[in-house]
């Protein structure tokens, strides 16, 4: 089995003990320690983080020498620590990390820009809008920050956004996964810290 999800390694362990697992990419191994600590967890092979460089990947084997490790040699570089990539996900709603990565991370974007409507909404600069905020919303900034949408080009007319202020520019930002409005939802699931 390739795994990256404690929980479910550990009912692995507890149900199948002889089952050889190896961890995911997906896990994030990026030093040594992560490495000894999942050897220590009764994993049989750790594939490792895309992003380290070969003197880190072999500090990796130095300290411990008796895991089996696994690296890529070829594959996408993502807009993440190996594997928990959010952009195809919030681009397409296809999570990356259930195998329906769009590759949103390869394609060819055109950027325009783009302002928000009276309810919060991102559209097209040049689209009418009735009502235009005054006051910073959460999650956005100051009405004074720079608001674009991203296009890409094989799909004309769908529109993400992008906004930028003095700190940088961001394709996703706390508006699009705040859970404010979840909270009650959450505290009634038994959610207990929040």
């Amino acid at each position: 089995l390739i795994m990256s999800d404690p929980g479910l390694i550990m009912l692995v362990r507890e149900h199948f003990p002889e089952m050889p697992i190896h961890l995911s990419v997906q896990a994030n191994a990026v030093n040594w320690a992560t490495v000894k600590f999942w050897q220590q967890m009764g994993l049989t092979r750790v594939i490792l983080s895309r992003e380290l460089s070969l003197e880190e990947i072999e500090e990796i084997r130095n300290q411990v020498p008796d895991m089996e490790i696994e690296i890529f040699v070829h594959g996408a570089l993502c807009m993440a620590y190996s594997g928990r990539c959010l952009l195809s996900g919030y681009i397409n709603k296809r999570d990356p990390n259930q195998g329906t990565c769009t590759n949103a991370c390869r394609w060819e974007y055109n950027v325009q820009e783009g302002k928000e409507d009276d309810v919060g909404n991102i559209v097209h600069k040049y689209e009418p809008i009735p009502v235009q905020n005054v006051e910073p919303t959460l999650g956005i900034g100051a009405p004074t920050d720079k608001v674009f949408m991203i296009e890409e080009a094989q799909r004309p007319g769908e529109y993400m956004t992008a906004f930028e202020d003095e700190h940088g520019t961001y394709i996703m930002n706390s508006k699009d996964l705040r859970a404010i409005a979840h909270v009650e939802r959450l505290t009634k699931m038994g959610v207990h810290s929040l």
